[in-house]
């Protein structure tokens, strides 16, 4: 009896362990799998109810957050007049909510369930919750924005303000860098309201951004800003104050700014600032009717001569391109535009708009307006193309420089040939005049004319080289000089272009280690060393055929990483930091203007910026999945997101 007693005593034992063997094997594999997988929640496992809620809530948020990505990005309205109530009952609203209705009918099956199961103060498809999800989808642009430059590691700061339709200082803040491939990228970080337009102020508005994105000016090699003197004074401005904290953030006035105040400056000359006048009254004279812009169109199909032209463009001292191009387009349609005045100003009844388009028309016939016109159309047409290549992101310091000297080269060849230059000019004037039936004249010469160009001369041609084209000219050339100076005057960093094969020359080591003596830090190696490799560099250039030498900085770098020349890649990325323009600045006020419109004026800060990363930066990807992830943790949610 003790014996069986015994055996049953052991054997109730061993169930007990093998019991407890069991349940401590599962709670081990329930250890194990939340280490495998720590996002999820140990609640969350528990519970598998609150799991399958929390992944149907997020399924249901999933198509209202493509809608928001879709309407940003686009740069569609989301909200209407009025967004109130259900978004099932009503069809009086903003896209958004209709973006919403569609996809319903398109058998959106989880949407239409969310929508109409949520309690009215869980549907998520308010104003609160766009703008709390806008503010999501840009702070996760911005973060790999932010994740490019730290992994490129230097970087510059270009910036530039302008007022919205709220009359709000807004100022706009584009970072420049260069990837590990030598590719240059210029990337819009977002607005932000410029309270204080001090050059104090901006510096600390701009410290203040870089930081909240995770950047410091440690890394700062370059900084771009216009002319003003709030960003470029010598003592107080913006450039000054940042760096005084960083000596290397090079400043650059914008290039483009510096080519059309030279511009502007040169057309001061009174005959051409006349013929601007003119040339405006023109194009608003006709653009302000749809009848004078059909009477000029029916012109424009009736000529034999098919120019490309159609459309005037007004003259603007402050849009880059369109000074130039709008010069050239009046060109091409000058007969047009006189046959259309001389329609308008002998149409029966005419009136007003008759009186005007003769006096419109008296003053485009005249001889000093047509030599003026093919003068600066001449002289215009050289610097088109410069003012197109220095707007685009991937140019280079040293390239730009080149060009800018390759157009003054080409203004002083021209003043150093100027009879010989200004005969044919003369002739293509004489060519357009008959055209319209003038013929050009000289004005009567006055002992006491003080108010025009008054120079003695035997001819027309005598009197219009030496009153219009010479002065012209040479206010051309000594603007391109005062606002770019010469080579030696930009900064020292500039000297790198010479690691190109294209401006290597004799003098080029001497220049080059100048400007890496700068870098000393950024190059963690000796100068010694740094000097060897460049001459390295420059022995591999030399050795190669024309055709096989690199003729951008990504081709430089790849070269360099396939004869381990570290030193020389660091200092071809350093070069292509350096900004050249704040094209892209403008471009964001383009974008600016089209988000903030007059109906869409109260938008606040935040949802102005998001909106302008999604729309701006198109070629980013968003994951609507991170979108969630971060809005579900701003904080605690009527529904289980988390």
């Amino acid at each position: 009896m003790n014996s069986m007693y015994c055996t049953l005593l052991v054997f109730a034992i061993k169930m007990v362990l093998i019991d407890s063997l069991k349940e401590n094997a599962t709670r081990l594999n329930g250890f194990l799998e939340t280490r495998r997988n720590p996002g999820e929640a140990v609640g969350n496992q528990l519970d598998m109810q609150r799991r399958d809620e929390i992944k149907k809530n997020r399924a249901y948020l999933q198509p209202i957050v493509k809608s928001v990505i879709f309407c940003g990005q686009q740069n569609i309205p989301l909200r209407g007049h009025r967004d109130d109530g259900r978004v099932l009952d009503t069809d009086d609203d903003g896209v958004f909510r209709a973006l919403l209705r569609f996809r319903i009918d398109s058998r959106d099956a989880v949407l239409a369930e969310g929508l109409e199961q949520a309690s009215r103060n869980a549907t998520y498809t308010s104003k609160t919750t766009q703008n709390e999800i806008i503010a999501c989808a840009g702070e996760l642009i911005q973060a790999d924005i932010s994740r490019r430059i730290r992994e490129a590691k230097w970087y510059s700061i270009m910036t530039d303000e302008t007022s919205d339709n709220a009359r709000l200082e807004q100022a706009t803040v584009i970072i420049r860098y260069v990837d590990e491939s030598g590719n240059i990228h210029e990337e819009f970080a977002g607005f932000v309201h410029a309270a204080d337009l001090t050059g104090e102020g901006i510096a600390q508005l701009l410290i203040g951004f870089l930081g909240r994105m995770g950047l410091t000016l440690e890394y700062c090699r370059g900084q771009g800003y216009d002319g003003a003197a709030a960003m470029m004074g010598r003592f107080n401005g913006c450039q000054a104050i940042i760096r005084r904290q960083q000596p290397l953030a090079v400043p650059i006035h914008c290039f483009n700014h510096r080519l059309n105040l030279a511009v502007s400056k040169s057309c001061d000359i009174p005959a051409v600032r006349n013929m601007f006048g003119t040339m405006n009254r023109i194009c608003d004279f006709i653009l302000s009717s749809p009848k004078r812009v059909k009477a000029m169109e029916e012109f424009i199909d009736a000529r034999e001569e098919g120019g490309r032209q159609r459309r005037l463009r007004k003259y603007c001292a402050t849009r880059w391109v369109d000074s130039h191009d709008s010069v050239l387009v009046f060109l091409d349609l000058l007969p047009v535009v006189v046959d259309t005045l001389h329609a308008l100003a002998h149409a029966q009844g005419a009136g007003t708009t008759g009186a005007d388009a003769a006096a419109l028309l008296a003053a485009v016939r005249s001889s000093g307006f047509l030599v003026s016109l093919q003068v600066a159309g001449h002289c215009l047409a050289k610097t088109v193309s410069l003012s197109r290549a220095l707007q685009d992101p991937s140019q280079n310091i040293g390239d730009a420089i080149a060009q800018v000297m390759a157009v003054r080269k080409a203004l002083e060849d021209e003043r150093g040939i100027a009879d010989e230059k200004f005969h044919r000019l003369f002739l293509s004037a004489s060519e357009l005049a008959e055209k319209i039936g003038e013929e050009l004249t000289a004005p009567r010469i006055r002992g006491r004319q003080t108010h025009r160009a008054n120079a003695p001369a035997d001819g027309p041609e005598e009197y219009y080289r030496k009153n219009i084209f010479i002065p012209f000219l040479d206010h051309f050339i000594d603007q391109l000089k005062v606002r770019f100076g010469d080579e030696n005057e930009f900064p020292k960093q500039a000297r790198l272009q010479e690691l190109m094969p294209g401006a290597m020359n004799a003098t080029s080591l001497t220049r080059i280690m100048e400007a890496a003596e700068l870098y000393e830090l950024d190059l963690d190696r000796s100068l010694l060393e740094v000097e060897a490799e460049v001459k390295t560099w420059m022995s591999l250039i030399q050795s190669l055929p024309q055709e096989r030498r690199p003729k951008d900085i990504p081709e430089a770098i790849h070269l360099g990483k396939e004869n381990f020349l570290p030193s020389v890649i660091t200092l071809l990325r350093l070069f292509g930091t350096i900004p050249v323009s704040n094209a892209t600045a403008e471009r964001s006020f383009s974008a600016l203007k089209r988000l903030k419109t007059y109906l869409r004026s109260t938008m606040g800060e935040e949802r102005l910026t998001g909106l302008a990363l999604l729309h701006v930066n198109k070629s980013t990807e968003v994951d609507p999945d991170k979108i969630i992830e971060l809005y579900a943790g701003k904080k605690e949610r009527r529904i289980f997101l988390v």
